[in-house]
């Protein structure tokens, strides 16, 4: 939450989508609330059902889908807008470092020239133009872990076009 608050990126429509945590989550973003655009907390089907979840409530031009534990680096979002505004895209893939321990491991770049063979983006350093994602479900529920693969598989085959760029947009803990 404090790397998407942090961001200084005030055009933000932020949603949080929880699969009803007993754990105190709860209290946390009650702490942050008045700078969440929506909040909910209910039972699902997986990160599938919460990643629809997400797109049915947004109503920004640009979507991205950061986890829990997931964190942003500082200035992410305006590079992102400010690249949108001077080279619309369709999907923005940009890098990801991995940690373990708060130990650095690697960094992995997106490659959307692989994606039929491997998943080669990284989804938390990713941003979709909502054009593509509607309203409806995009991701299927039937996928527990490979929702996003298949998702992005999908547009690629449809020849949307990926574009990339070296910046480090994301951390995350190895492993998920």
């Amino acid at each position: 939450i404090t790397s998407v608050l942090s961001q200084k990126y005030d055009n933000l429509d932020y949603i949080l989508i929880d699969g009803g945590s007993t754990d105190g989550t709860n209290e946390i973003i009650k702490k942050y609330s008045q700078n969440i655009s929506v909040y909910i907390s209910e039972t699902d089907n997986g990160i599938s059902d919460a990643f629809n979840k997400g797109i049915k409530n947004a109503t920004g031009q640009i979507i991205a889908f950061l986890n829990s534990g997931d964190t942003y680096n500082l200035g992410t979002l305006s590079f992102v807008n400010d690249f949108y505004n001077k080279t619309p895209f369709k999907v923005l893939c940009g890098a990801i470092d991995f940690y373990e321990s708060n130990n650095y491991i690697k960094t992995k770049y997106s490659q959307p020239d692989k994606l039929t063979r491997e998943m080669s983006i990284n989804h938390p350093s990713t941003f979709i133009c909502s054009s593509l994602l509607g309203h409806d479900s995009i991701f299927n529920l039937n996928y527990k872990y490979s929702m996003d693969y298949d998702f992005f598989l999908k547009i690629y085959l449809q020849k949307i076009r990926f574009t990339t760029v070296q910046n480090i947009f994301t951390k995350m803990q190895l492993g998920g």
